[in-house]
């Protein structure tokens, strides 16, 4: 693909971008949104919770049967699997929220600025 061929807003090859992580609660629709995003950029897509589910069984039973610390264990190493892969990754709803879990911040981390819905409401802003 040349520069001509890109689509309006793909990210050409070669391009040094960052990966973009998107986090939420469960159902939110990270998944939903991520993979439309990915598709507009023109990069790849990684939901970590199939890439779970498909490499070690359904996350319910991995849950029950190895419990939460496992599970985070696996969780932790598919995130890291897939932002070196790089393009649009959706994590899990608890992803870095693991009780004793020393990646977890305090709430301190930067947030980017982002809108909500059509009516531009900010949600950046912590509650």
């Amino acid at each position: 693909m040349t520069g001509a061929d890109v689509p309006p807003g793909a990210v050409q090859a070669g391009a040094a971008v960052p990966p973009l992580v998107v986090i939420g609660p469960m159902g939110a629709g990270k998944s939903s949104v991520g993979r439309r995003v990915a598709k507009a950029l023109g990069v790849p897509f990684t939901d970590t919770d199939r890439v779970i589910a498909r490499e070690h069984g359904p996350i319910p039973k991995l849950f029950a049967e190895r419990g939460e610390p496992a599970f985070r264990e696996l969780e932790a190493a598919a995130v890291r699997r897939a932002v070196q892969i790089g393009g649009v990754v959706s994590v899990g709803g608890g992803s870095g929220h693991a009780p004793g879990d020393p990646r977890r911040d305090g709430g301190r981390a930067r947030r980017a600025p982002h809108r909500h819905g059509r009516g531009g409401r900010r949600t950046d802003r912590r509650q």
